[in-house]
């Protein structure tokens, strides 16, 4: 395996909280994070440890930015890609509190134009079947192409419907009805996004810097355009031919033009707000948001969601126990032996994310990288991924050990 150049492997931690980081297992959890850095070639990354959604220790390593020598700090932000998904969600559930609509309405009725899986016409596709990737989208070529016009003037029914310009007999639909196979789907939640506006009448990324960002303290954005100056986000980067390519994000710490424009028509086409995929946050954004699912709403004062509508995205019944499937959320039983974990994945332009917790327990971990040589994926993580995983939950565990920490209160 090739190495990153030896510039790149000087760097070391640049912060962690002081909750860990003064202790001896957060020396030992801070050098494990070095050699795994060094090990899968991560440019920059942020990481961190959460216990109770609280946010416990991290560290931050590598470059924002190679050609201008950027670290990473406690302030970049990363793309964080389909992590972004649960960000949408909750923006919908929202809205599915306030009584806007049931989970199981047809969505034909609320987007203004009629939608149909042309396999099975008669089949409603429903909001439940959106946030469980049921809807029986199947993307491919035809949902890349339209995704590459970024435009808001091209409404999502030039895709989805008969006659329009993208829909080539149907070709985004898959042979299965709605209701039956789980089919991930980034244009369900573009469609998502779309509802968002149609219902709340705001466009995506303000309703969520309304109704999530500034409730929860978070200084995120689905417009890199809005955020305060200085601009402090990782560029993305690929490793071809030997040597690490910019892909998306490279702003030289130029403010981003604001590609939602004068004339964004609110409720035409979310997708130039990138409700799938296209959220900037810092794992101290993240690590808010996590704590309101980690706590399992036992705080409903920040006014994100009730404690109810957690449960219910969570896939769990009154009594704690696991009933149903998730809205949004990924449930896994691989990523650490013999422990269920909540949370979701994301990748793309060569970033990994995730933001994960446990389901039964108090541990959380964020990872946020702006490039990488992560090995192959296997059963919905890369390597990198699991070993980062297992460090950051062995160092909490090691963490309750320690007396002179004691544990941290629910």
């Amino acid at each position: 395996m090739k190495r990153i150049a030896p510039i790149l492997l000087s760097i070391s931690m640049l912060a962690e909280s002081a909750a860990l980081s003064t202790t001896n297992t957060g020396t030992r959890l801070g050098q494990t994070l070095v050699e795994l850095r060094q090990k899968y070639n991560i440019v920059g990354l942020s990481v961190a440890g959460l216990h109770r959604g609280r946010l416990v220790w991290q560290t931050n390593l590598g470059f924002a930015n190679l050609e201008r020598q950027e670290p990473v700090t406690d302030r970049t932000k990363f793309r964080i890609a389909s992590v972004s998904k649960l960000i949408t969600a909750v923006a919908l559930m929202q809205l599915w509190e306030a009584g806007r609509f049931q989970l199981d309405d047809s969505i034909s009725d609320y987007l203004g134009f009629p939608i149909a899986n042309p396999h099975h016409p008669d089949k409603a596709i429903t909001f439940r079947h959106l946030l469980t990737h049921t809807a029986g989208f199947a993307d491919g070529q035809a949902y890349d192409d339209f995704l590459a016009q970024a435009s808001n003037e091209i409404s999502l029914r030039e895709l989805l419907c008969p006659g329009g310009r993208f829909y080539r007999d149907g070709a985004v639909y898959a042979a299965h009805a709605p209701g039956g196979n789980y089919c991930y789907s980034n244009l369900g939640f573009a469609l998502a996004g779309t509802l968002v506006e149609k219902i709340s009448g705001d466009r995506f990324d303000l309703y969520c810097a309304s109704h999530l960002f500034k409730p929860l303290g978070m200084n995120a954005s689905f417009n890199p355009a809005t955020l305060p100056a200085p601009i402090e986000i990782a560029t993305l980067y690929r490793f071809t031919d030997n040597k690490w390519i910019p892909q998306f994000d490279n702003y030289q710490g130029k403010v981003p033009t604001n590609r939602l424009g004068v004339s964004y028509g609110i409720g035409r086409n979310a997708l130039p707000c990138a409700p799938q995929g296209g959220l900037r946050a810092n794992v101290g954004d993240l690590a808010r948001f996590a704590e309101v699912f980690a706590r399992r709403g036992q705080n409903e004062s920040d006014g994100v969601l009730k404690s109810a509508t957690i449960a219910l995205m969570l896939g769990r019944d009154e009594q704690g126990g696991t009933s149903q499937a998730t809205l949004a959320f990924q449930r896994h039983t691989n990523l650490v032996k013999g422990e269920t974990w909540i949370g979701h994945t994301g990748s793309a332009y060569g970033l990994y994310s995730l933001l994960f917790f446990q389901e039964d327990g108090p541990h959380g971990v964020i990872l946020l990288t702006n490039g990488s040589r992560p090995g192959e994926e296997h059963d919905g993580f890369s390597p990198m991924e699991r070993e980062i995983v297992h460090a950051v939950h062995a160092g909490l565990t090691a963490r309750e050990k320690e007396s002179d920490l004691g544990p941290v209160e629910p």
